[in-house]
């Protein structure tokens, strides 16, 4: 679905790319986003493949209207089970990532719409309380490594944005190993 909605924003874009470069007033752009929604396709307690969705908080740098460095924090928690057993389980991750522009659609002097190529590199770490008939008890893993590569579709409206940014994350604490992951963003840039 959400790969669907990238390529609905990438071709009436299209029909803009014959405009003048773009002009940057600064080197250095602030890029602050509200709290976010993260989609991720995870393995459920019954081994089926479900989206879950999750909250990010993020903040970006980009530099020389070419690259871009950002931080991310992801939390997750979800719950199953019934009156006499339950289990939940909170997920916490912390990425930074770095990318580089590698096609960019000019539409005015401040409004454009750009493609970056992503790396991300981080940690993450799970909490687990169980309650079994009024008893409980709480497990919490090691920090696990986590890694990916995506892509991120950003488009600039002056001082607004609005960003999808899609990848394949990897860590030992994923069910499975391997899981993809979609964030979309609402933020605002300001010039350093």
């Amino acid at each position: 679905m959400m790969r669907i909605l990238f390529f609905l924003i990438l071709i009436p874009a299209l029909g803009f790319s014959k405009t003048a470069p773009v002009f940057t007033h600064s080197d250095y752009q602030l890029n602050l986003y509200l709290p976010t929604l993260q989609f991720r396709y995870e393995d459920s307690a019954n081994q089926s493949r479900l989206l879950k969705t999750g909250y990010s908080l993020n903040f970006a740098l980009e530099i020389q209207n070419q690259f871009i460095t950002a931080l991310e924090y992801n939390i997750q928690n979800e719950k199953t089970g019934n009156s006499s057993l339950s289990i939940t389980r909170d997920f916490s991750e912390l990425n930074l990532s770095a990318g580089y522009k590698v096609f960019r659609i000019n539409m005015t002097e401040k409004n454009q719409l750009s493609f970056f190529g992503v790396g991300y590199l981080g940690q993450n770490k799970n909490k687990i309380k169980t309650e079994l008939l009024g008893t409980s008890s709480v497990d919490e893993s090691a920090p696990e490594i986590s890694y990916g590569l995506g892509a991120l579709a950003q488009l600039k409206l002056n001082i607004f944005l609005i960003e999808i940014d899609t990848r394949m994350m990897s860590s030992r604490s994923y069910e499975p190993q391997t899981v993809s992951v979609t964030d979309l963003r609402v933020g605002f840039l300001f010039e350093l």
